[in-house]
């Protein structure tokens, strides 16, 4: 069956739409273009199929009450238009929406870990390493109460040891390791756009063991949307267990 010219058109614009959120979202990955056009192309494209999707369920459920029968074209508008809300609010959730508009996030606010090996890494365009307490620490607070170092009764050399296996394990780019400082340094890069987070995680001697502040921190944008500090909570919870069964192996 032939389909009347507005049906093709309206066909080329939905795929022209999907193309252009395609487009926004590997350009940023790849680098090609900066992260504000990236989202502008996406805006555009998801709007488009956005619009897409809704229209076409409204009219299937119309159709279906009606007693009729819903072409398969418009099913798959509503399918594939629905992809990109669905991908954003199971990476991000809606907790991530309603997180502060920052991307430093510690658990020392009074004495953040320091990174040296990421200032090294990142580039000119990326955010500086430099701690800003007016702007960050505050708004953590509310937003991110529970988050607390860690502390253990292993030694700070072997709990700096697990750290940076940790980051490994969880197929970070480790950049380095001071056993002087007892820091050891990691970069994570997301896996949609392949935006990179340090992460730096500070073991020091504390009572009859050690304590471990971690700090991650994004290298652009501006709201993280919550991911730095889910990434502390995880990270903290894989180093947690790993002490946890190297204390069960020595009995």
């Amino acid at each position: 069956m032939k389909m009347n010219r507005s049906a093709v058109v309206l066909r080329v614009l939905f795929w022209l739409g999907l193309v252009v959120l395609v487009a926004g979202v590997g350009g940023i990955r790849a680098e090609m273009i900066s992260v504000l056009h990236g989202f502008l192309l996406m805006a555009v494209g998801a709007l488009v199929v956005t619009i897409f999707a809704v229209v076409s369920l409204v009219a299937a459920l119309l159709a279906l009450l009606r007693g009729g029968s819903v072409p398969g074209h418009r099913w798959m508008y509503v399918v594939v238009g629905a992809l990109p809300l669905v991908v954003v609010f199971s990476t991000v959730g809606v907790s991530g929406f309603q997180a502060p508009g920052i991307h430093d996030i510690t658990t020392d606010l009074d004495s953040p870990p320091q990174f040296t090996f990421a200032a090294v890494d990142r580039g000119p365009g990326d955010h500086p390493v430099t701690y800003y307490p007016d702007v960050n620490a505050e708004a953590q607070k509310k937003a991110f109460p529970e988050l607390q170092p860690l502390t253990t009764s292993l030694p700070a050399d072997r709990v700096l040891a697990l750290a940076a296996e940790v980051m490994e394990e969880s197929g970070w780019r480790v950049l380095g390791t001071d056993t002087v400082a007892g820091t050891v340094e990691g970069m994570y890069r997301s896996i949609i756009f392949g935006f990179e987070d340090d992460v730096v995680a500070r073991v020091t001697p504390y009572e009859t063991g050690s304590r471990v502040d971690v700090r991650s921190a994004s290298r652009v944008g501006g709201g993280d949307l919550g991911a730095n500090a889910a990434r502390i909570k995880s990270f903290i919870k894989a180093l947690d267990a790993k002490i946890s069964q190297e204390m069960k192996d020595q009995g």
